[in-house]
C-alpha cells in the first residue's frame, strides 16, 4: 500500500509539472507576440511624436533641433502660448462637457433622450415613405394620424411641463453635441440656465399622463407596422421593422422614465447646478479668462494632441536590446528635409556591412575610374581654359560645338561599367560613417545587380562601353579641331596660336588601357560573396533578429523604420 501511495504522489506531480509547462508553451508566445507588437507601435509613435515636434520646432523658428538636444524641444513646447491655449481649452472644453454629461445622465433626463431620438427617427420615416403609403388608402389615413399625434409630445396641453423637459433636455443635449460652436464661458452660462429651468419643473412633470399617451401610441404605430409588413410595401421599403425597433426602445425609455424618482433626480439637478456654478467661476479666474472667450474645443487635432504630450520619453526607442539609443534625427541646414528614424540594429549592421566589404573595399578598377574622372574634369578645365584665353565665345560657328563636347564629358556616367564601378565605391566608403537605414536601405537596393554585373565585366576583362565612350567622345574633340582651324570668324593669327585639343583629351587612353587589365578572378568572387551577404544582412536586418527566450522561445527585435520627409517607410508598398 505504501508503494501505490508514493507512485500516486509522483505521478501527481509530474501531472502538475506537465499542466504548467504546457500552461507555458501556450501562454509565453502569446505574450512574446505582444510584446514585439507593443514596442513596435511605441517605436513607431515616438518618432512620429518627434518628427511632429520638429516640424513644428521649423515653422516657428526656420530651423530644426539635433538629436542630443531634443530637451529643447520639449521646453519650447511647454512656453509655446498657441499650443497651450489650445491646450488649456480642451481640458475646459472637456470639463464643461463632463458636466453636462453629468446632468443628462440623472435618469428621468436620461430616459427622455431616446425618447426625443427615436420620435425624430419615426417623424422622418412617415414622411420619407408617404409615396408608398399613398397606394394604400388604410395605410396612409393611419400614418397622418400617428404624425399628428406625436407633434402633442412637443406641444401637448395636457402634458406642459413633459413638453419643456423635454425641450430643455434636448437643447442641453444638442449643445453638448455642438459645443465647439459656443465660447467655453458661454456654453457654461446656456448649461447652468438649461439646469436651473430643468429643476423647476422636474417635481411636476405629468407622467401618467404622459404614459398613458404613448401606449395609445405604441399601439396605434405597432398597428401601422404590421399593416405595412403584411402589404407588398415590405419589396420598396423596410420602414414596418424600423417602425417597430423605435417603438420598443421608446418603450423602453418610458418605462425607465416611469420608474425613476422625480424627487431624487431634482435633488441631483440642484448639486449638478452648483457644480456648474463652480465651474463658471473656475473659468472667470485670471488664468482662464482668456481660454474660456475661445470656442470649445472637446478634442484636440491629431497633431496639437502629440505635441502637448510630447516628452522626454518619446527621445528614445523602447526596445533596448543593444543599448538605449536616441532616434536618429537627420536634416540639412536652411531646408525643410528632414528624416526620422529608428536607431535598433543599426550599428552591428554597419558593422557587418564594413567587414563584408572590406575586400571589395579597395577594387583593383578603382583608381582607374577615379583617374577617368580625373582626365574628364582635365579635359574640361583645359578646354574651359582655351575658350577664355582665345575669346572663342565670341564665334558661334566654334562655340556651340565646344560647350556640347564639354556637357557630354561631364556625362560620362551614363556608361554602365563606369556607373556602377562610381555606385559601388560611394556604397564601400559610405558604409564606413553611415548609421542611418533611410540612406543605406536605398544605396543597398541600387547596388546589388551592379555588384554582380561589375564582376562579371572584371572576370571578362569586358569595359568595352567605357572605351567606345572614350572613342566617340576623342572624335567629337578631333572635330572641334578641325572646326576651329575652318573657322572664317576667327582671325588667322589667333587660329595659329590656339593648341590642339586632342592631344590633352588622348591622355585618357593610356588609362583605359590599364582599365581592361585590372581586376582579377578573385576579386569577381569577392564581389558576388559579398552582394548575397548584403542582401541577406539586409533582409534579416528588416525582418528583425530573434533573441532566445526560455531556450525554445525566440523574441525578435527589428529595425522600426523611418519617417522621411512625411512619408512613412512602414506604410509604403514593400
Amino acid at each position: 500500500m505504501a508503494t501505490k501511495g508514493k507512485g500516486s504522489i509522483i505521478l501527481k506531480i509530474l501531472v502538475g509539472v506537465l499542466a504548467f509547462v504546457l500552461y507555458q508553451v501556450l501562454t509565453i508566445p502569446g505574450q512574446i507576440w505582444s510584446d514585439q507588437a507593443e514596442l513596435t507601435e511605441t517605436s513607431r509613435d515616438n518618432m512620429n511624436s518627434v518628427y511632429e515636434a520638429q516640424r513644428y520646432f521649423y515653422s516657428r523658428n526656420n530651423r530644426y533641433v539635433h538629436a542630443d538636444s531634443m530637451e529643447q524641444l520639449v521646453e519650447f513646447l511647454r512656453q509655446e502660448e498657441g499650443l497651450q491655449n489650445r491646450r488649456q481649452a480642451g481640458v475646459l472644453t472637456n470639463k464643461l462637457n463632463d458636466a453636462i454629461q453629468n446632468v443628462l445622465s440623472i435618469p428621468t433626463l436620461n430616459s427622455i433622450l431616446p425618447v426625443s431620438q427615436s420620435l425624430y427617427e419615426i417623424s422622418g420615416d412617415l414622411s420619407f415613405n408617404t409615396r408608398y403609403f399613398q397606394k394604400h388608402d388604410h395605410i396612409i389615413s393611419q400614418k397622418e394620424a400617428i404624425s399628428e399625434n406625436l407633434a402633442q409630445f412637443n406641444s401637448s396641453l395636457d402634458f406642459p411641463i413633459f413638453n419643456d423637459v423635454k425641450l430643455y433636455t434636448d437643447s442641453l443635449n444638442t449643445l453638448a453635441d455642438r459645443i465647439n460652436e459656443y465660447s467655453i464661458a458661454e456654453g457654461a452660462e446656456l448649461a447652468k440656465r438649461y439646469v436651473d429651468t430643468l429643476g423647476t419643473m422636474m417635481n411636476n412633470i405629468e407622467r401618467d399622463k404622459v404614459n398613458g399617451f404613448w401606449k395609445q401610441q405604441y399601439a396605434a404605430i405597432g398597428s401601422l407596422a404590421g399593416d405595412i409588413l403584411r402589404s407588398d410595401l415590405v419589396k420598396v421599403t423596410s420602414v414596418g421593422d424600423r417602425l417597430n425597433k423605435f417603438i420598443d426602445r421608446i418603450d423602453g425609455a418610458m418605462t425607465s422614465f416611469a420608474g425613476a424618482n422625480l424627487g431624487s433626480d431634482a435633488s441631483a439637478l440642484g448639486q449638478q447646478a452648483s457644480a456648474l456654478s463652480n465651474l463658471i467661476a473656475e473659468f472667470s479666474l485670471p488664468e482662464n479668462e482668456a481660454v474660456a472667450r475661445s470656442n470649445g474645443l472637446l478634442q484636440l487635432n491629431e497633431t496639437d494632441s502629440i505635441l502637448v504630450k510630447f516628452n522626454e520619453s518619446n527621445f528614445y526607442d523602447p526596445d533596448n536590446w543593444d543599448g538605449e539609443q536616441r532616434y536618429i534625427v537627420s536634416f540639412q541646414e536652411n531646408s525643410p528635409r528632414l528624416t526620422v528614424e529608428s536607431p535598433n540594429l543599426m550599428d552591428q549592421f554597419a558593422d557587418k556591412l564594413t567587414s563584408v566589404t572590406a575586400p571589395i573595399k579597395n577594387l583593383s578598377i578603382f583608381p582607374h575610374v577615379n583617374a577617368i574622372d580625373a582626365s574628364m574634369d582635365s579635359s574640361i578645365s583645359y578646354m574651359d581654359s582655351i575658350k577664355t584665353e582665345y575669346k572663342l565665345n565670341k564665334y558661334d560657328d566654334v562655340i556651340l560645338d565646344m560647350k556640347e563636347v564639354m556637357a557630354e564629358m561631364k556625362d560620362f556616367n551614363n556608361q554602365l561599367s563606369y556607373r556602377y564601378a562610381k555606385r559601388l565605391q560611394e556604397f564601400v566608403q559610405a558604409i564606413e560613417t553611415e548609421r542611418k537605414l533611410s540612406v543605406l536601405k536605398p544605396m543597398i537596393e541600387d547596388v546589388l545587380n551592379p555588384m554582380d554585373t561589375l564582376a562579371t565585366r572584371i572576370e571578362s576583362r569586358d569595359f568595352s562601353d567605357i572605351e567606345k565612350r572614350v572613342s566617340y567622345l576623342g572624335g567629337k574633340v578631333a572635330r572641334l579641331d578641325s572646326i576651329i582651324a575652318d573657322s572664317k570668324q576667327i582671325p588667322s593669327r589667333v587660329k595659329s596660336r590656339i593648341p590642339a585639343l586632342l592631344p590633352h583629351f588622348e591622355q585618357v587612353l593610356p588609362v583605359i588601357a590599364d582599365l581592361k587589365n585590372a581586376g582579377t578572378s578573385q576579386e569577381a568572387s569577392d564581389l558576388r560573396s559579398a552582394s548575397k551577404v548584403i542582401n541577406d544582412e539586409t533582409t534579416a536586418l528588416i525582418n528583425g533578429i530573434n533573441e532566445k527566450l526560455y531556450v525554445v522561445f525566440n523574441k525578435r527585435h527589428e529595425n522600426h523604420g523611418y519617417i522621411e520627409n512625411g512619408v512613412k517607410s512602414w506604410e509604403e508598398p514593400k
